[in-house]
């Protein structure tokens, strides 16, 4: 008969490698959805984190939120209104009250497009304006808008090139049948001697907007390269409509 030491094994177990968790920082700022807005602010964000207190305050930038836009609805939610900002990336902070210890800055956190469009939606028989409201935007006498493919008659221009601006453009009708708008796809785009350039931004810029009655959000990435006729324009978008 076996000897049963002869089916034990011999030597120590090996070990299994465990790696130690990071630290939680009980006051970290994780991010703000959505993540980018008109320059005009005026919009409702949700700011991520953990250990908000009901004292909480946030600043865009260096534009502190007044304390009634900010409601802590959690310890790791606060909803509040956007304040106006300078086109471009700006930091996001959040401090407990007068704690500097609790205070956290999110760099790049928020983007401000460069322009809006106003209203945001119109009636399917077209014929009505659409204002883009732009800053630092680049439009000029030769700058056109389309809409989905359709041309949008551009019929009147406010304010110089790299200013605040204002584009006004007669809608074009939408497709036969259609009961309420749906979602557009609007670029504006500026003519120049040997080349076209899609303005970067939002209208300004090239960014797409999407102007619509429904329920959702879009979020984007874009990038471009002007060189002459050599203009290269790419974006990565993705979001959510609720018809």
């Amino acid at each position: 008969m076996a000897n049963p030491d002869d089916f034990v094994g011999k030597g120590a177990a090996p070990e299994t490698p465990t790696t130690p968790l990071a630290p939680v920082d009980p006051n970290a700022l994780l991010g703000v959805n959505p993540t980018h807005g008109p320059f005009s602010g005026g919009g409702i964000a949700v700011v991520r984190g953990n250990g908000f207190a009901s004292t909480v305050r946030v600043w865009f930038g260096d534009v502190e939120v007044p304390h009634e836009q900010v409601v802590a609805t959690r310890a790791d939610r606060v909803q509040i209104n956007v304040p106006a900002g300078a086109p471009g990336d700006a930091p996001i902070t959040t401090q407990n009250g007068d704690d500097a210890a609790t205070r956290r800055v999110l760099p790049a956190g928020y983007h401000y497009d460069a322009f809006f469009a106003r209203p945001d939606h119109g009636p399917t028989s077209g014929g009505s304006t659409l204002t883009l409201v732009g800053s630092g935007t680049s439009w000029t006498d030769q700058t056109s808008v389309q809409l989905d493919g359709v041309a949008c008659e551009v019929t009147a221009l406010r304010g110089p090139p790299g200013g605040e601006q204002e584009l006004d453009c007669r809608l074009p009708a939408g497709g036969e049948g259609q009961t309420e708008p749906d979602a557009f796809n609007a670029f504006a785009v500026t003519e120049h001697p040997g080349s076209e350039t899609k303005l970067m931004g939002q209208f300004g810029f090239g960014l797409e907007v999407r102007i619509m009655r429904h329920v959702g959000w879009t979020n984007d990435i874009s990038w471009g390269v002007i060189d002459g006729p050599r203009n290269n324009f790419g974006m990565i978008r993705s979001g959510l409509t609720l018809a």
